[in-house]
């Protein structure tokens, strides 16, 4: 994990350095967590979804999209000096997205829960369906949570 590390009396001379052994573990493991609970959120949202379906009297007339977050781990490396445990480096371990074959998107604005792509763009019902998840997201948990930034590959 890095940071910019900004020279106050010269600005171009910024540098990015890694955090210390220690921060780096700890705000790994936050960026582990978030990313935990925000899976964690988005299989509740479909649990939410699919209850609803098993309720109604007929299935919807449209196809649920399928998304999910990449899986990630974190990993840790140290040292193993005089029966003494030293953590030196912590990674955060993510799936690998297949760029090659697929655009990245954006779906929807961090800003505004409203879809990015046109109407007539193929994933735009992607697009509004995470809208909709924001939406369930938000009531469910009285307005304390929902997830941003909704991007990927198919």
């Amino acid at each position: 994990m890095y940071k910019t590390q900004t020279n106050k009396t010269d600005p171009k001379s910024s540098v990015i350095t890694r955090y210390s052994p220690a921060n780096e573990y700890a705000y790994t493991l936050q960026e582990a967590n978030l990313l935990y609970w925000g899976s964690s959120l988005l299989g509740f949202t479909y649990l939410f979804i699919h209850h609803f379906i098993s309720q109604a009297s007929e299935k919807p007339p449209f196809v649920i999209p399928e998304l999910c977050f990449v899986d990630m781990g974190v990993a840790a490396s140290g040292n193993n000096v005089a029966n003494t445990s030293s953590l030196c480096r912590t990674y955060l371990v993510e799936e690998l997205i297949d760029t090659d074959s697929e655009d990245f998107v954006k779906f929807v604005h961090n800003g505004n829960a409203v879809p990015l792509l046109a109407p007539e763009d193929p994933l735009y019902d992607i697009a509004q369906f995470l809208c909709f998840t924001q939406r369930i997201q938000y009531f469910k948990t009285d307005g304390a949570v929902f997830l941003l930034d909704l991007q990927g590959v198919l």
